[in-house]
């Protein structure tokens, strides 16, 4: 008997991380694959007002554009997880040729320096306690950049925050074939491809959501020719695969 996708994935990156990232809509046959720090508060934040919309909940709806952070409680959000999906429509969602699959990416320089400063730099929050609980280092520690580039570079790409892990693993584009892979940098016309496939009415007008880092910006200030060096080494596959130059 053979294998299904879903449980390929899950067997790779563990059942909770698979239904957390993956946004299957069945109704619009759209399937988003989530990337951390790449634009994905503001792309939710569309796919389940439209899903509210459709619907006719105008307290859903309007619970996102108040506050756009709860469309990271994946459980409250409108949409399915794939779990709860018939096993049929779940192998759809992954495979089927009617499906439109789509995913964004991020240059990796920017992505994982955007991550020290919205996540590690200030030395608090859980994502920090997290991560210096799992490098063995003491709590309240202020990691400068490139100490945290090289624990991160101990970490397999799996044993890696969301936030921070290959886009590859996030991604597994070996196994899923994407309709469409937009990027952070073309994100306002990428975009488009996803918003004009939802009936009139229910797409919102795009305001990019999220922690703004001004990361691209601030590259030149953070990167040596050594640490950059580094970063190509750990993300040599994102690079590759998605046509970043090195």
């Amino acid at each position: 008997m053979s294998v299904s996708l879903y449980d390929k994935l899950v067997s790779l990156r563990g059942d909770i991380d698979v239904n957390y990232h993956a946004i299957p809509s069945p109704r619009l046959k759209m399937f988003y694959m989530t990337t951390p720090k790449v634009a994905c508060t503001t792309i939710k934040k569309l796919l389940y007002v439209s899903q509210y919309r459709h619907l006719g909940d105008a307290r859903g709806e309007q619970r996102i554009l108040e506050d756009a952070r709860v469309v990271h409680h994946r459980r409250d959000m409108p949409l399915p997880q794939l779990r709860e999906l018939d096993p049929d429509l779940r192998e759809s969602m992954l495979a089927g040729p009617e499906v439109f699959r789509f995913a964004f990416v991020r240059d990796p320089y920017s992505r994982l320096l955007s991550s020290y400063l919205n996540k590690i730099a200030k030395a608090r929050g859980k994502i920090y306690e997290r991560f210096v609980g799992s490098v063995d280092v003491a709590p309240g520690t202020t990691l400068d950049f490139a100490t945290f580039v090289d624990l991160v570079a101990q970490q397999t790409p799996q044993e890696r925050d969301p936030h921070w892990r290959n886009q590859t693993a996030l991604l597994n584009p070996d196994l899923i074939t994407y309709s469409f892979i937009g990027k952070m940098e073309t994100l306002e016309t990428d975009i488009v491809r996803i918003v004009d496939r939802m009936p009139e009415g229910e797409a919102i007008t795009i305001g990019v959501s999220g922690n703004r880092t001004g990361a691209t910006r601030k590259l030149a200030e953070h990167y040596t020719p050594a640490l950059k060096s580094r970063v190509q080494q750990i993300y040599s596959d994102d690079f590759e695969a998605f046509g970043y130059p090195a």
